[in-house]
């Protein structure tokens, strides 16, 4: 970070400029971030490569009751099962990129809030995975808003979507954030 006394003379440009020379000379094919400001990378040859999208869904609209596949709750303080659905997800859907552990902790945390997290299928072989909180702001009904979640099959799909629609008796609504095209 630059701080404010020395922004725009050209620091931050050269620090990107060079951050991206040293990934090219140790051949890193890809470098992406979450930009601040669009002006300094765009300057350095980054460009926008996808979209966040916030999606709310009343509950009650979901028409499921397929419990074909159990969810287990898991402990969050080990994130390699939901990393390993991550990454199956990530071959067959454009646009994923592989975590740190420092951005699961980011996933698998939120401040204030508890995290609940489950694994769908057999813990051995998950099938898929949700990690969301609830949150009641009265007199609104309680929302459920996922942190993250996915999907390795269409069983899977349907058994998180029950899951969710399950809530419906004390929860209004479940947001999330995706891109335009959420699988």
């Amino acid at each position: 970070g630059i701080s404010p006394e020395h922004r725009a003379k050209g620091a931050a440009a050269y620090l990107m400029s060079s951050a991206l020379r040293e990934l090219y000379e140790q051949e890193i094919p890809l470098s992406s971030l979450y930009a601040s400001t669009q002006r300094l990378y765009r300057k350095v040859g980054y460009e926008q490569a996808g979209n966040r999208c916030y999606y709310e869904l009343p509950l009650v609209s979901i028409d499921l009751q397929d419990r074909s596949l159990p969810l287990h709750q898991t402990a969050l303080s080990d994130h390699k099962l939901f990393h390993k659905v991550a990454g199956l997800r990530a071959k067959f859907t454009n646009g994923n990129l592989d975590r740190t552990a420092g951005l699961w902790e980011r996933v698998l945390s939120f401040p204030g809030k508890t995290v609940y997290g489950y694994v769908i299928g057999e813990p051995a072989e998950p099938q898929g995975y949700l990690i969301y909180y609830q949150e009641a702001n009265p007199p609104e009904p309680m929302k459920l808003f996922v942190r993250d979640m996915a999907a390795l099959s269409p069983a899977a799909g349907r058994s998180l979507w029950t899951f969710l629609a399950d809530h419906r008796s004390v929860v209004g609504s479940v947001g999330w954030y995706g891109p335009a095209v959420d699988p």
